[in-house]
């Protein structure tokens, strides 16, 4: 009855025992007690080989993957992926899903890349395929903005943010291998006795002391003791074991800042320090005795700027060193010996990388190699770094440093590493710019800064992690570079606005009139047409996203406007939907872009065409002419570089102010309806008037067009002045000649003598001869032929088809302006006449040449007023006004003109 009793008590241990714990099978009785009287068997009871699995888990802060965070980092992403060990290789069998505040739900697996906006992770979930669900189980837990942690969960089970939170803010993942073999020795007798209770295991307790806290409350076994995201420093930790029946204990001890390392404490006594305010960096703890056969202690602390480093397990170091960084939490965890780690394993402390560089100087060759942020090169002495080395030693972390150079003549060199050179050496070629950037995990703990010391820009701004230093496009040299390795997310050593400068690239753009905008133009072009007699309209100049600050502003002269006003960078300067034209431009640079650079430009004008080049605000185009501009060049140039050559680039009417007084005499004291009245220069820019083109029985100014034709014809050769012209009937008697009757000194009558071309034309222009003009007009003017006739139409803008002895002011003012332009001795004529006491002349001191005309009610005079810059005035008249009253006139014009 004994015997049944201890079989069933034993059966019934078997069913209540965990169930990771296989039971075994009871046979019949006369079976077992076959099976005990045996020597006792082993019974494995699974054959699955051992896998050895890493779990590669990082996240994304900023653009940055990380496994590990500061307590103020947000993720907004995240990927996971399992590297087999056995095979050398990564592995397929993670799955994890996410669900958004927004409810939307994101699925990967395998390394893939789960991205989300920031602050709107809500859940999570991890699952291992069946391949690998047998033998591990992957637990995750997450952290919340409410900076409360979850309940560790695991394979498929979703780990939710807090209750009061909003998102989450990062996530814990560790892959645990399950214990799957189990080996039960049978009973070797029929006397079974009773199971004993199993050895309880050990337990780890600790406690930390904590800036402005004091002695935090103890926790045990991978909790959390002290804090994070407050910035706190740990000061003083104690800790102890705890339900142990083993021999030995825990030893551990600090490095302490000022300190170093302090001496090994055991089971509960102080390590560190207290009301000293001296931060604990680093740790090793250790097992003694049978504790440490049968267990391993694992360690992980929180570091300041690092966040969590790695475990540590069995007196390694914790922490760091060489960096005053203060530790801020910590976990403490007792495993089973060969029983997996609690977490990644591989960087449980980080010791300060050690930078040293060196650089190849112009006519001084290689310097001493300095350490980080110190200066190597020169300053002061325009000397070029011309090669560069750089060493990191760095024995904790994998990675490199690696770097390049942007050389004169060469351009970006390909990247070196760990003290090559990058640049040349006995080639004189400057470097201009660097870009350096750290690589593994060196890139993701720390940021690497570096300042170059630029020609005619001085010290510029930090860059980091592969930006450009430095310039490119103005053929500066570096002269020296500082290199400084700073802890991932720490504040960096200087201002870091301005780290390089590109050159700037000037953007142009033009409205043109029928056109519109045309395309903005970076490459230099000429903006506007030539040839198509279009004008500009509307301006816009710009130096898009330039490194030096400063503007570009300009000022348009605008038809019917005047000069607009300084507009810059991109803002419209003209108009546009007005029909008004641009005539005139000034451009400058103000601020950086003034120190270092010119801006040259010329423009393409109505009658000029191309004006010459200026630069620097000061005007290009016309001024009181008119004028439309219908191209403009503007090219920025740098300071001492080449340049175009100055010329005249601006063309002012001078007679502007002069001729807006004329027009203001005109209005108030001449605006009669018997007059009519054309003051212009003797270049035809700009004119004031009074009745311009009505026409008027033009009399004897309508000689004018035959004395302009025949001097034309002297100067091209197509006829002399000794050249004999019969007198015969036919030069008195054709369509729009004058009559023979009227002024002048030569026979009234055909005698068939010869006279010659300069007789007719002094005798018309001296007497105003109206046989001479015939002479003229039958010779060389051909009786007014049509090739004649389109000729004066083109000076005077009239569109006759046959001669009319009709003319207005302006007309005759263009046709002695035209004889003027031709010279010879038809402008003497018209200085010597025998009128010369009369009308324009008569009140003015300087020489005048003149053509007069009288028919009944119709006085006329027209002249080249020889004053210091020469203008021309015609004046025509009906109803009888005086020759008097057009001297006066005169006088008065002249008065202003002179």
């Amino acid at each position: 009855m004994k015997k049944i009793i201890f079989l069933a008590l034993t059966c019934l241990v078997f069913l209540i025992a965990p169930s990771s714990v296989n039971a075994i099978n009871i046979e019949e009785s006369d079976t077992l007690e076959s099976s005990q009287q045996e020597n006792p068997q082993e019974t494995n009871f699974t054959d699955t080989e051992e896998k050895h699995v890493n779990l590669d888990f990082s996240m994304l802060v900023g653009t940055e993957w990380t496994s590990s965070l500061n307590e103020e980092d947000i993720i907004a992403g995240m990927k996971a992926s399992l590297f087999d060990n056995a095979l050398e290789k990564s592995s397929k069998g993670i799955t994890y899903t996410l669900t958004t505040i927004d409810g939307t739900i994101l699925k990967a697996s395998d390394g893939e890349e789960i991205l989300f906006p920031k602050q709107s992770l809500k859940n999570i979930t991890f699952s291992l395929s069946e391949e690998y669900s047998n033998d591990y189980s992957i637990n995750y837990r997450v952290y919340s903005d409410d900076n409360v942690w979850s309940e560790w969960t695991k394979d498929g089970l979703t780990a939710e943010k807090s209750k009061n939170a909003t998102y989450i803010k990062k996530i814990e993942v560790s892959l645990e291998e399950k214990t799957a073999t189990y080996s039960q020795t049978t009973p070797t007798t029929t006397e079974t006795e009773v199971p004993s209770e199993p050895a309880k295991a050990p337990s780890i307790s600790y406690e930390s002391h904590v800036k402005d806290i004091g002695w935090q409350s103890p926790v045990k076994d991978g909790e959390l003791s002290g804090t994070t995201g407050k910035k706190l420093r740990m000061e003083a930790l104690k800790i102890r074991l705890e339900h142990t029946e083993l021999t030995g204990g825990i030893s551990y001890r600090a490095h302490v800042k000022d300190i170093g390392w302090q001496s090994y404490v055991s089971d509960g006594a102080l390590a560190g320090t207290t009301g000293k305010k001296l931060q604990i960096e680093a740790i090793q703890i250790k097992l003694t005795g049978e504790l440490s056969d049968q267990y391993d202690v694992y360690y992980q602390v929180h570091s300041a700027q690092f966040g969590w480093l790695d475990w540590a397990k069995n007196d390694k170091i914790a922490g760091t060193t060489g960096f005053s960084l203060d530790m801020q939490a910590l976990r403490i965890k007792l495993v089973g010996k060969n029983e997996p780690a609690p977490g990644a394993t591989t960087t449980p402390m980080i010791t300060a990388p050690k930078l040293n560089y060196q650089t190849h100087i112009q006519t001084i060759g290689w310097q001493n190699p300095v350490t980080s942020g110190t200066i190597s090169g020169t300053t002061g002495k325009k000397l070029q770094i011309e090669g560069l080395k750089i060493n990191l030693t760095h024995p904790d972390l994998t990675g490199g440093i690696s770097y390049r150079s942007h050389i004169k003549d060469i351009g970006w060199q390909q990247y070196v590493s760990d003290g090559l050179l990058s640049g040349t050496t006995g080639k004189k070629l400057q470097v201009e710019a660097l870009q350096i950037k750290l690589t593994g995990q060196l890139a993701e703990k720390f940021d690497v800064y570096y300042q170059v010391h630029s020609a005619n820009f001085g010290w510029l701004d930090w860059a980091k992690n592969d930006q450009l230093a430095g310039t490119t496009g103005f053929t500066f040299s570096i002269q020296a570079v500082r290199i400084k390795l700073v802890v991932k997310g720490s504040t960096a050593p200087g201002t870091t606005k301005k780290p390089a400068i590109k050159a700037p690239k000037l953007s142009t753009q033009a409205h043109i009139s029928n056109i519109g905008w045309q395309a903005a133009d970076t490459s230099g072009k000429i903006i506007g047409t030539t040839g198509k007699r279009l004008p500009i309209e509307g301006l816009k100049f710009n130096v898009p996203n330039s490194d030096l600050n400063g503007s570009i502003q300009y000022n348009s002269h605008i038809k019917n406007i005047g000069w607009q006003g300084f507009v810059a960078n991109g803002a419209l300067s003209g108009t546009t939907g007005r029909s008004l034209q641009i005539e005139a431009i000034q451009i400058r640079l103000t601020g950086e872009l003034q120190k270092y650079y010119d801006i040259y430009y010329r423009t393409h004008v109505q009658s000029f065409g191309w004006l010459g080049w200026t630069k620097n605000g000061e005007k290009a185009g016309t001024s009181a002419f008119g004028y439309r501009m219908e191209a403009i060049e503007v090219r920025l140039v740098q300071k001492g570089k080449y340049a175009p050559s100055l010329s005249k680039s601006y063309q002012q009417n001078d007679y502007s102010e002069k001729l807006k007084k004329v027009q203001d005499l005109l209005n108030r004291k001449y605006n009669s309806r018997d007059l009519g009245i054309y003051v212009m220069p003797t270049n035809g820019l700009g004119s004031a008037s009074i009745n311009p083109n009505t026409e008027f029985v033009a009399a004897s100014t309508g000689k004018l067009p035959g004395i302009y034709y025949t001097q034309k014809k002297i100067n091209s050769g197509a006829m002399k002045l000794n050249q004999p012209l019969l007198y015969t009937p036919q030069v008195n008697n054709f369509r729009g000649a004058y009559s023979p009757e009227g002024a002048g000194i030569m026979p009234k009558y055909a005698n068939y003598q010869f006279y010659s071309v300069q007789t007719a034309l002094k005798n018309t222009i001296q007497y105003s001869d109206n046989v001479g003009a015939n002479f003229l007009g039958y010779y060389s003017a051909n009786q007014y032929d049509r090739t004649f006739l389109n000729e004066i139409n083109s000076i005077t803008g009239r569109n006759w088809s046959s001669w009319t002895l009709r003319a207005s002011a302006k007309q005759n003012a263009l046709l002695i302006q035209a004889i003027y332009k031709l010279g010879g001795v038809a402008n003497q004529y018209l200085q010597n006449t025998v009128y010369d006491d009369q009308r324009i002349p008569k009140y003015l001191p300087v020489k005048v040449g003149h053509k007069i005309g009288d028919v009944d009610s119709y006085r006329h005079d027209v002249a080249i007023v020889y004053a210091k810059k020469p203008y021309i005035l015609s004046i025509m008249t009906k109803n009888y006004v005086s020759y008097e009253t057009i001297s006066v006139i005169s006088r008065d014009i002249y008065a202003i003109m002179k």
